[in-house]
C-alpha cells in the first residue's frame, strides 16, 4: 500500500509533461503569429506588385507609387 502511495505522488510531483506542453503551446503560437503575419503583409505586397506593375505598363491598372526618373516613359 505505501508503494502505491509514492507513486502517486511521485507522478502528481513530475514535471517532465509539463515542460513538454508548454513548449509545444509556444510553437503553435509562434506558427500562428507568422501566418497572420504573412497574410496581412502579402495582401499589401499583392497590391504595391501591382501598382509598380501599372508604371511600367502592365495592366495592373493601379496608380504609381514611385516618381519615375526623367525620360522614363510609364
Amino acid at each position: 500500500m505505501k508503494t502505491s502511495i509514492q507513486k502517486i505522488q511521485r507522478f502528481i510531483r513530475d514535471e517532465d509533461g509539463a515542460v513538454a506542453i508548454e513548449y509545444g503551446l509556444l510553437a503553435v503560437l509562434i506558427a500562428l503569429a507568422l501566418a497572420a503575419g504573412a497574410t496581412i503583409l502579402g495582401g499589401g505586397l499583392s497590391k504595391l506588385f501591382t501598382d509598380i506593375g501599372a508604371c511600367f505598363g502592365g495592366s495592373g491598372g493601379g496608380t504609381c507609387p514611385v516618381t519615375m526618373p526623367a525620360g522614363v516613359k510609364p
